[in-house]
C-alpha cells in the first residue's frame, strides 16, 4: 500500500514597489538640474561690438563697466575680413541685460590728453575699459563702437546748446566756453548741417551758469590770434593764452537789447567771427553787387558825405542770380537812408576815359557811397550801382526814359551826344520783363532840342556796313567806342515839347532811327539766309526795309519775319503784294542770286493792288506772271547762261528795271 505524500509547501513572496537603490541616481539627477538651472540663471547675453581698431581691448581681460562697476567681459577679439574692422565679442551678466539696448553707446576708455584736459588716466593703472551710456530701445546684440567719448547726454545736468558758423576754425572738441574769461562750460562736438554748407558746433554750459544764456545772447569765437587793418593802420587782437593757443568760445547779452527768456536745450545760435561783429547794432538793408570785390565782412563802412553810417555784417552768394547779397547794419540815426529810390555804389580807385577817382582808398579802404532819397516809403533791398552816378535826379534839364530790347555796351555815365556835342550822360539803367530801361539826363541847355518826336539811338562802338561796290565804316569818338554812347537829333515838324519822364525808343543805329515806318510781317518756311537788323527789303533794286526780328511761330513749323519799311518807301503793304527771298542757290537745275554772295541775302518785292495788308506769305522763288512785272518782254540771245535763271534782275543804271522769267 502506498503512502500517501503531501506536497511540499511554497513560501509566499511579496514584492516591494521602491528599492534603496535608486535613491542615489535620483539625487544625482536634481543636483544636475538645479546646477545647471544655477548655470543658466547666472548665464549673461553675448553681444557683438565693431570698433575701428582693437588697440587696448585683450580678450579675458578687458571690462565692460558702467559707472565704475563691472556689468561684463571681453570674451573675443577678431578682424572682419570683409570689414576690416575689429569685432569684439563679449558678455554682459544677466543682471546688466537693460544695458543692451538700441542706443546704447559703447566707447573706450583710454589715457586721452585733450585741449579741455586729460582724461581716463585712471587706466593706466586698472588699463582699458568699455563703458556704456544705456539706451532705451528694444532689446539689441549688435552695437557700433565710438572712437572718442560721446558728448554728454541731453539729459545730463547744464545747458545744451547748437552754434551755427561757416567754418570751424581752430575749435576742437573740449574747447573751452568763457564767460568774462571764466570757464563755465566746454565744446562736446562738431557736425555738419545736413547740406554740408555750414558747421554745428554742440556746446555744455555748466548747470551753476546755465542762467547767464537768454534767447538773444551771443556768441563768438575767440581762438588765436585776428588781424585787420590797411595802410592807415593796423589792430592786432588776441584772447587769453589759453584761448590763444586752445580755441574757444565767449558769449555776451547786449545791453542795449531788452532781457529775454532764459535759453532752453538745443536752442540754436549763431556763432559770430568776433565780439564787435557779434555786438553790432544796427537797422539792416541789403544791397545787391555784380562782384564782391573789395567788400569785408565787419570791415568794410557805408558812408555819406565822408560820415560812417554802417558797416558791412555779412555777405553772401544769391543762388538764383548768381549775385553777391552785402548785409548792411545802418546806424540807428541814419536808417533813413532806406527808402526807395537810394542809391549804392562801390566807391575805390578808379581810371577810365571819364577821369579819375576814388584815389583815396588806396590809404582808407575801399566803402560803399549812398545818396538818399527823399521819401517815407521803407526799402530793405537795393541794387548797387556800377558805377559812381553822374547826375543827381533833382538836377535842372529833362530825364527821360530809353526803352531797349538790351543795354549793349552802354553804362552808367554813358554821354548822349547830338550833332557831336554832349548834351546828357546815362544815369542808370533796370531790366524789366521785355527789355531795358535806359534812364537819361539832357542837360539844361541843350533841353528844348527835345520833342516828343526826337529820335534816339545806339552810338556805341563800330558799324559796318557795304556791298560789292564798298564798305562803309561809321565810328564814334574815343569815349563812345569805350564805354559806349547815344545820339539824338530831332526832325523838323509840329511836335510837343518833351518834359522829364516821357518815354523814347533806343534804336540800335542811326539808320534804324531815322528809317523808322510801317510794320509788316512775312511767314517763311525757315530763316536760312535771314539775319535781325541786317537783311534788306528791296522794290525794283531800291532798299525800302529792313528786317528787325526773326522769331519762331507757336507750331515751331514756320518763321515769322518782322520788317521795317522806310518813311519814304512805297506802299507795298498790299493785298497781292509778292515777297520773295533772294540768295545764292546753286543746283542741277538752276543757279541764282549769286551776287548775294557779296551783298548777302535779301527780300524782293512785288507790289499788289489790293486792300492794306501787313501780314504776308513770302516764297524762296520769284512770282510767275505777277501784275506788277506787267510791261514789255524781250528774248535774249547768249552763248553762256550759267549764272542766269529764273528771278535773276535786270539792272538799268544799277536800279532793277525787270526780271527775267524763264531760260531755255
Amino acid at each position: 500500500m502506498q503512502e500517501k505524500i503531501n506536497p511540499i509547501p511554497q513560501a509566499e513572496i511579496k514584492k516591494n514597489r521602491f528599492s534603496v537603490i535608486w535613491i542615489i541616481p535620483l539625487i544625482a539627477l536634481i543636483t544636475g538640474v538645479w546646477m545647471v538651472y544655477q548655470h543658466y540663471s547666472k548665464m549673461g547675453i553675448k553681444i557683438t561690438l565693431a570698433f575701428e581698431n582693437g588697440e587696448g581691448i585683450t580678450a579675458g581681460k578687458t571690462l565692460i563697466k558702467y559707472s565704475g562697476v563691472q556689468v561684463g567681459t571681453v570674451d573675443k577679439v577678431k578682424l572682419d575680413p570683409y570689414t576690416k574692422k575689429v569685432i569684439v565679442t563679449a558678455t554682459i551678466e544677466k543682471d546688466s541685460q537693460r544695458f543692451a539696448k538700441e542706443g546704447s553707446l559703447f566707447w573706450l576708455v583710454k589715457p586721452r590728453i585733450e585741449v579741455g584736459g586729460v582724461s581716463g588716466i585712471e587706466t593706466i593703472f586698472t588699463g582699458n575699459y568699455i563703458t556704456i551710456r544705456p539706451g532705451s530701445g528694444r532689446q539689441a546684440f549688435n552695437f557700433t563702437a565710438l572712437e572718442n567719448p560721446p558728448p554728454s547726454a541731453p539729459d545730463s545736468p547744464g545747458l545744451h546748446l547748437i552754434l551755427e558758423s561757416e567754418d570751424l576754425g581752430s575749435l576742437v572738441t573740449g574747447s573751452p566756453v568763457l564767460y568774462k574769461k571764466i570757464k563755465v562750460g566746454k565744446i562736446e562736438s562738431n557736425s555738419l548741417t545736413k547740406d554740408g554748407k555750414k558747421v554745428l558746433i554742440h556746446i555744455l554750459v555748466q548747470k551753476e551758469y546755465e542762467k547767464l544764456v537768454r534767447k538773444n545772447t551771443r556768441f563768438w569765437n575767440v581762438s588765436g590770434i585776428s588781424l585787420k587793418g590797411d595802410l592807415s593802420g593796423i589792430e592786432i587782437k588776441a584772447g587769453s593764452l589759453s584761448s590763444v593757443i586752445d580755441g574757444g568760445i565767449a558769449f555776451e547779452t547786449p545791453d542795449f537789447e531788452k532781457t529775454e527768456k532764459k535759453a532752453d536745450n538745443n536752442n540754436i545760435f549763431n556763432l559770430y567771427k568776433d565780439r564787435e561783429t557779434a555786438m553790432e547794432r544796427g537797422f539792416p538793408i541789403v544791397i545787391l553787387f555784380d562782384t564782391g570785390d573789395g567788400i569785408i565782412p565787419g570791415t568794410t563802412p557805408i558812408k555819406y558825405k565822408g560820415i560812417t553810417i554802417g558797416k558791412v555784417s555779412e555777405v553772401n552768394v544769391r543762388k538764383k542770380c548768381g549775385r553777391i547779397a552785402a548785409t548792411i547794419l545802418l546806424m540807428e540815426k541814419a536808417k533813413a537812408v532806406a527808402s526807395k529810390g537810394s542809391r549804392f555804389w562801390m566807391v575805390k580807385p578808379r581810371l577810365d576815359l571819364k577821369g579819375i577817382s576814388g584815389l583815396s582808398t588806396l590809404i582808407s579802404g575801399q566803402y560803399i557811397e549812398v545818396k538818399p532819397a527823399v521819401g517815407n516809403i521803407v526799402q530793405t533791398e537795393f541794387e548797387a550801382l556800377k558805377t559812381p552816378p553822374f547826375t543827381d535826379p533833382d538836377a535842372p534839364g529833362l530825364h527821360l526814359v530809353l526803352k531797349s530790347e538790351q543795354v549793349n555796351s552802354l553804362s552808367e555815365g554813358s554821354p548822349v551826344y547830338t550833332r557831336g556835342i554832349e548834351a546828357g550822360r546815362v544815369e542808370g539803367y533796370e531790366i524789366t520783363d521785355k527789355g531795358v530801361n535806359i534812364s537819361v539826363h539832357i542837360y539844361e541847355k541843350f533841353s528844348k532840342m527835345v520833342t516828343s518826336c526826337s529820335r534816339f539811338w545806339n552810338q556805341s562802338g563800330i558799324s559796318v556796313s557795304g556791298n560789292i561796290s564798298g564798305i562803309k565804316i561809321n565810328t564814334g569818338n574815343l569815349e563812345s567806342l569805350v564805354s559806349g554812347a547815344i545820339g539824338f537829333d530831332t526832325p523838323a515838324g509840329e511836335c510837343r515839347k518833351a518834359v522829364t519822364g516821357n518815354t523814347f525808343k533806343l534804336y540800335n543805329d542811326i539808320e534804324e532811327a531815322h528809317q523808322a515806318g510801317k510794320k509788316i510781317e512775312i511767314t517763311f518756311k525757315d530763316a536760312n539766309g535771314i539775319k535781325k537788323g541786317i537783311t534788306k527789303v528791296k522794290y525794283r533794286g531800291i532798299t525800302i526795309g529792313k528786317v528787325h526780328d526773326v522769331l519762331l511761330n507757336k507750331d515751331l513749323k514756320d518763321i515769322t519775319v518782322k520788317v521795317t519799311l522806310f518813311p519814304d518807301a512805297p506802299d507795298i503793304a498790299k493785298q497781292g503784294s509778292f515777297f520773295h527771298l533772294v540768295k545764292p542757290e546753286i543746283d542741277i537745275s538752276r543757279v541764282s542770286g549769286l551776287e548775294t554772295l557779296l551783298t548777302g541775302a535779301y527780300i524782293n518785292s512785288f507790289m499788289g493792288s489790293g486792300e492794306l495788308k501787313t501780314s504776308f506769305k513770302g516764297s524762296d522763288s520769284p512770282p510767275s506772271g505777277h501784275p506788277d512785272l506787267k510791261g514789255r518782254k524781250i528774248k535774249i540771245k547768249s552763248d553762256n547762261f550759267n549764272s542766269i535763271n529764273s528771278g535773276t534782275p535786270v539792272l538799268y543804271k544799277g536800279i532793277e528795271a525787270g526780271v527775267v522769267e524763264k531760260t531755255d
